[in-house]
């Protein structure tokens, strides 16, 4: 566990030093970083934390080979992805009722209206976050003989965990489940990444469409009310859940 304990903690301590300088760097009285310099930051710490786990996990220091691509058809991804998106709803949906604090909800919208936020949090954010948890966390617990499933829930709690923000650690573990799910069966970075991306994509679109609407919005009430949120909610869940057993549960071909 030393090395996935090393990952988080370079993880942690470059959002601090991002952090503390985003701080002296401030634009205005209350030293509060602009838009473009936390924008800027985050990509920097996200970048430096992702070279340190490429470092961390380098394959020369495993024995055993790593995680292997699944050979079953294309369209099983396809439809697995398709499945955790509306998962993704579901988690949407009940992280409103369940009217969770969202400590950085400001700096999200304002980044989300800027084109270098835009580009942090929807492609360099996913990115780094699946190299250091899926490839680097996961696939070092699965090479450590723990089981699948150990491996998935101890990734997806850390990535949880690492956002410290109580609305953001309950739908991280829970995507990260999904994640971790994607990567082991598949064998490949490439469609966790892309459910990542477009999950932070779709954030991104929708603050940048809606402008200061997205202060004011609730799904929730937008389709419907509580009522219909957690008739939703029951049946997204059901549709991501069955199709994720059916998905695991596929043999090689």
């Amino acid at each position: 566990m030393k090395r996935p304990m090393v990952a988080i903690l370079v993880l942690l301590l470059m959002q601090c030093v991002v952090g503390v300088a985003l701080l002296f760097m401030g634009s205005n009285r209350q030293m509060m970083p602009d838009v473009k310099q936390l924008s800027l930051g985050t990509i920097v710490a996200d970048v430096v934390a992702l070279l340190a786990c490429l470092w961390l996990f380098r394959e020369s220091i495993y024995q055993t080979p790593p995680i292997r691509k699944a050979s079953f058809p294309w369209w099983h991804n396809v439809v697995a992805l398709f499945a955790c998106m509306l998962g993704t709803l579901a988690l949407d949906l009940l992280s409103e009722l369940l009217d969770l604090p969202n400590t950085l909800f400001e700096q999200t919208i304002e980044m989300c209206t800027y084109p270098l936020g835009i580009v942090a949090i929807a492609l360099v954010a996913p990115i780094a976050e699946e190299v250091i948890f899926r490839w680097g966390i996961m696939r070092h617990l699965l090479r450590s003989e723990q089981s699948t499933g150990m491996a998935i829930l101890l990734s997806a709690l850390a990535f949880g965990l690492i956002h410290m923000n109580p609305v953001q650690i309950f739908f991280a573990t829970a995507m990260g489940v999904l994640l971790g799910l994607l990567y082991w069966k598949s064998g490949s970075l490439l469609i966790p990444c892309i459910l990542h991306i477009v999950n932070n994509s779709v954030a991104c679109l929708q603050a940048y469409i809606m402008g200061d609407e997205i202060r004011t919005f609730n799904l929730v009430e937008y389709v419907g009310g509580a009522a219909v949120a957690w008739t939703l909610i029951t049946i997204l869940s059901l549709i991501c859940i069955s199709t994720m057993y059916w998905y695991a549960s596929r043999k090689d071909v």
